[in-house]
């Protein structure tokens, strides 16, 4: 077997064996399971002994500790008129000087693009782009509408060279993310460096799900939303990160504060709209129509924003809908959580006893309004301190997503509707 092949194997903790007909076949690069590396027998290997595929990049890191060592992050074919093709420039960080350049992939790149193939149906990774650069190099064989896609199309990817071995891989991705900044910067369609999340959140909290206890209805009446309020569910639900989802959940909330009218104040415009005379004499009702409306909107009064969400959850949501939020992750909620920013969230249960509770007795307003103060605000003023958008934090975060999601859908269906018009 060849030296470098096992070299490159042992380096990234692959998976390797044979075909029927000795072709060599990879598994795990990048630690990734949708991909499978498929090479004829008789291929050379050279150059492979020093390469590293680092799980959270879309790249091949050649680490010739003797030589050149240098990123390949694995771009596309992109048009031939392109305007990054032949781009290069140098820069400065941290005291170190570095190239960049987008230019065509090594031979070892497109060796191992054209041995791809595809384990599963989707990837999170998008199979590392390598689909596109197969069909690329495969593209004589392709059916004819594939072969006029590539016709125009050159291949490329982005070099990044320099001090590399001086940085640990911690700065290594900070001067990434600073290099994405100033890419994008000058030119808004610059492709960047994409850094991949390499935890599944699903091995580390438990998604709730009321199937899991109860069947699916066999028949539901679908109570109308209102359409501001269903907007910012489905932004929330297709936001791309757990932050964002949980701050347009925590919108859904305030929206339903800011026009919640509790019993009293309902009666009080209810007695004043039922006067027989109000299309005659409704000059006679308009002050102290506008008094009950100021006095129940005003800021200072003791009907604050914080008051009427405090209000909404707890008059539209019951412990018992959010039993499930609760129990599934209640380690989670009987721990402190320390997050990456400096916030510390105290344990938001008091113990396990979780059904002898009161909604009220676990102040989740509190709770659900300073996680959004400190993922909103740069600084929190009084504590300074923040959630940072890392990835620890996005999967640390989501008990709480998955909480403040029910309390909103909850909420959402149960919220009477506004006053005013849409």
């Amino acid at each position: 077997m060849d030296t470098n092949l096992n070299t490159f194997v042992n380096n990234n903790d692959l998976t390797m064996h044979q075909s029927e007909n000795g072709d060599i076949i990879l598994e795990n690069a990048w630690h990734d399971d949708s991909i499978l590396l498929r090479f004829d027998k008789d291929e050379s290997f050279d150059g492979f002994e020093n390469l590293v595929l680092n799980n959270k990049l879309v790249a091949l890191y050649h680490s010739n500790p003797q030589g050149y060592q240098f990123y390949e992050f694995i771009f596309q074919p992109i048009l031939n008129t392109d305007r990054c093709i032949g781009r290069k420039f140098s820069f400065n960080y941290e005291g170190h000087t570095f190239e960049a350049e987008y230019k065509q992939p090594t031979e070892i790149f497109e060796k191992m693009a054209r041995s791809f193939r595809r384990r599963k149906p989707e990837s999170e990774s998008n199979f590392r782009n390598l689909i596109l650069f197969r069909d690329y190099y495969d593209r004589a064989s392709q059916k004819e509408s594939i072969q006029k896609y590539f016709q125009n199309r050159t291949p490329i990817n982005f070099y990044l060279s320099g001090s590399l071995s001086s940085l640990n891989e911690e700065q290594q991705f900070s001067l990434m993310k600073h290099l994405n900044f100033y890419m994008q910067y000058y030119d808004r369609e610059s492709p960047i460096i994409n850094i991949l999340k390499t935890e599944n959140p699903s091995e580390c909290f438990i998604t709730p799900c009321k199937c899991d206890k109860e069947p699916f209805p066999t028949h539901l009446n679908l109570i109308k939303i209102d359409n501001i309020v269903l907007s910012l569910l489905q932004t929330a639900r297709s936001a791309e990160s757990n932050r964002l989802g949980y701050i347009f959940y925590y919108q859904v909330l305030e929206y339903c504060a800011y026009y919640y009218m509790d019993a009293e104040f309902k009666r009080q415009i209810s007695t004043i709209i039922k006067q027989p005379d109000l299309y005659t004499n409704w000059d006679k009702y308009l002050p102290d129509f506008i008094e009950k409306f100021q006095t129940n909107f005003n800021p200072k009064s003791n009907n604050s924003d914080s008051l009427r969400m405090d209000k909404v959850i707890c008059e539209y949501c019951t412990l018992q809908d959010i039993n499930e939020e609760l129990t599934k992750n209640s380690k989670y909620f009987l721990e402190d959580q320390q997050f990456d920013g400096g916030f510390k969230a105290p344990p938001l249960l008091p113990n396990d006893k979780i059904d002898t509770m009161d909604i009220r007795s676990i102040k989740l307003r509190e709770r659900l309004e300073k996680i959004r103060n400190v993922l909103v605000h740069a600084r929190e003023s009084r504590e300074n301190c923040v959630i940072l958008p890392s990835e620890e934090n996005e999967n640390k975060l989501l008990p709480y997503l998955y909480l403040i999601r029910r309390i909103a859908e909850t909420v959402a269906f149960r919220y009477d509707q506004p006053l005013v018009a849409n």
